[in-house]
């Protein structure tokens, strides 16, 4: 077990941190959507001193949920040990502190690997829903006929359809975010998925080093867009919107990639499609999403997700319960 000293730490340690939702520009985002941000230095002996976000929202009842997305990857043991560590660091309202973990477990080619869950136990919980997407496809970045050859044959087809039809991609920025967020507005109305207000994304613009939109055409009518960030030696594609018309062009083929040569250009070593249902079950009201993005070959990835470490079990039962029903509306009955 690692025991850590945990210290108050200046914003901008966080930037030290490798995932991109542990870093101080991300922390500063959310700060202006809802979230407090506090940032931490892990000192252990014999180890590098490591950035620790921590994102605090007020709930109901005048509670307080602490969140760590992405955070460092320990044993049970080390991590209950933070937890108590940081507990009087954080809020007395705090019901608990959830880590979102990215241990797990990853498969390629045709083997399916069910994720597990981690056997963490009390005061360890595991919430009604994770909050990042716990299963996703990584694609390790090569040159172009690495790339192709690692593609499913459907995959390789609609990228050459696309072109051959007369799709054109443009990257993008900031400017161009009205046009494809009405674009986004029509894609959640189709797909009925929630998505924020499109000054939430022109905040994210205006905080992450290396974003770009990127816009896929035909005959100068938008069809397809894509948000996707670079981090370190990770590409991440973070948002996606498609038009309904024209769908037999294959524009969104198109736009992956694009962006995944621009992120291999750039020196980008992976490419993450965050976020696919854990299995391919054709029942699964996301398959295609899932035939979609494995397609691009690479590691299907299976973290373990979120877990709740509660500090006041009562009212940590009673708000998940209620927000059970909440998560619920919106993936049942909204959908209907």
């Amino acid at each position: 077990m690692t025991t850590y000293q945990v210290l108050a730490a200046d914003p901008a340690f966080l930037d030290t941190a490798g995932p991109f939702l542990q870093t101080g520009w991300w922390a500063a985002f959310k700060s202006r959507h809802a979230w407090k941000s506090l940032a931490f230095r892990l000192i252990a002996d014999g180890e590098p001193d490591q950035p620790l976000s921590v994102l605090l929202r007020k709930l109901p009842l005048g509670l307080t949920l602490a969140y760590v997305p992405h955070g460092p990857e320990l044993d049970e043991a080390s991590l209950a040990a933070l937890s108590l560590a940081l507990r009087p660091l954080l809020p007395r309202s705090t019901i608990c502190i959830r880590w979102d973990l990215v241990s797990g477990t990853r498969a390629s080619g045709d083997l399916e690997t069910d994720p597990l869950p981690l056997p963490l136990s009390r005061p360890f919980r595991k919430p009604p829903a994770d909050v990042q997407p716990p299963d996703t496809v990584v694609v390790r970045l090569a040159a172009d006929e690495v790339l192709l050859a690692g593609m499913h044959k459907k995959t390789r087809y609609n990228i050459g359809l696309a072109e051959k039809k007369g799709v054109t991609v443009e990257r993008a920025g900031v400017e161009a975010l009205a046009e494809w967020y009405a674009l986004y507005r029509e894609t959640a109305q189709r797909d009925k998925i929630s998505i924020h207000s499109e000054q939430y994304y022109r905040d994210l613009f205006g905080h992450a080093p290396d974003l770009s939109l990127w816009l896929a055409r035909f005959e100068g009518k938008l069809l397809a867009g894509n948000i996707v960030l670079i981090h370190g030696k990770t590409a991440t594609y973070l948002y996606g919107a498609s038009s309904n018309e024209h769908r037999n062009l294959m524009a969104p083929y198109a736009l992956q990639w694009a962006a995944l040569r621009n992120a291999r250009d750039k020196g980008a070593v992976e490419y993450d499609l965050f976020g696919i249902p854990p299995t391919n079950d054709e029942s699964h009201p996301m398959h295609g999403l899932y035939r979609f993005k494995t397609g691009f070959g690479g590691e299907r990835v299976h973290r373990h997700g979120a877990w709740d470490f509660v500090y006041r079990p009562a009212a940590w039962s009673v708000w998940t319960k209620a927000d059970a029903l909440r998560i619920w509306y919106y993936k049942v009955w909204k959908k209907r």
